[in-house]
């Protein structure tokens, strides 16, 4: 389903699933079963807002401010984007959980307008189909369905620039087995990376440690390809100066590094840890 936003007659589309929407005057309306009503964003006469609608569990709630943000962001981003300078694209290519996330806010404070993830992508990832019009709206890309498409990206966009973000295969395993428990695993995008329907130890650790080998063969004697270990020394120094930029003086931003195992215990293990115990009956 798209969720279009429109100024001054310029309109784009991106795509979630779970999400409806429409366009009606200067409101943009979203109707979700994950939300209850709220304005989440104004710019102008244009308001961003998440209609009421049922709540499948209460827990659903804690969904509400990640993904508002995520939504407020497009919002934001397609009325005014930054213009892109790079004269190529960068992709990061790192299996989730290995820092894509502080990938692309350091890509972004470089001045790179930079997309996290793209699930309504993977019919077309399925294809090895690269042509959506979304390439031509940001300078970079990380996160699911990109790093299984670098050999599309590497053809469809010549001179660009793919980042392989990697950890240790162990922590890894810990991170992304707490990241994909719970009632939603099996998704489809992790299906189709990893080949089998929800968590399997050997399955992920084999497509992980592979996926880093195809890689580096791809780009072997080639100058496109920076592998780097964001948790490891000094991020800013490797990054920066291989896209051609100096390097920043501010720290790099480490989004989840710290207390990485026991921040990704199932978010719905969290909520029913804080829930209120009734009181126990005396005898």
């Amino acid at each position: 389903v798209g969720i279009f936003l429109r100024d001054q007659g310029r309109a784009m589309a991106h795509f979630y699933r779970g999400l409806d929407a429409r366009f009606d005057g200067n409101r943009l309306t979203v109707s979700s079963r994950w939300f209850q009503g709220e304005v989440l964003h104004r710019a102008g006469a244009l308001e961003l807002r998440i209609d009421p609608h049922w709540v499948i569990a209460p827990w659903a709630q804690a969904y509400r401010k990640r993904i508002g943000q995520r939504l407020g962001q497009h919002f934001l981003a397609a009325l005014g984007r930054p213009e892109i300078t790079l004269p190529f694209r960068v992709f990061g290519i790192g299996f989730q959980r290995t820092g894509t996330r502080s990938l692309c806010d350091a890509l972004q404070r470089l001045g790179i307008p930079t997309l996290h993830g793209a699930p309504w992508l993977l019919p077309a990832a399925r294809r090895g189909d690269v042509s959506d019009p979304i390439f031509g709206d940001y300078g970079a890309f990380a996160d699911n369905p990109f790093p299984l498409l670098y050999r599309e990206l590497d053809r469809a966009f010549p001179g660009s620039r793919f980042i392989l973000t990697v950890r240790d295969t162990e922590s890894w395993l810990c991170s992304v087995r707490s990241h994909l428990q719970g009632p939603g695993k099996g998704f489809p995008m992790e299906e189709w990376i990893y080949g089998v329907p929800g968590f399997d130890e050997q399955r992920f650790r084999q497509r992980f440690e592979s996926h880093e080998r195809e890689v580096r063969a791809h780009f072997e004697g080639r100058s496109e390809l920076l592998v780097v270990n964001l948790r490891d020394g000094h991020p800013w120094e490797q990054i920066a100066p291989f896209l051609g930029m100096e390097v920043p003086k501010e720290p790099f931003p480490r989004r989840n590094f710290a207390g990485d195992e026991s921040m990704h215990v199932p978010w719905f293990v969290r909520l029913r840890a804080l829930r209120p115990r009734p009181p126990k009956s005396r005898p």
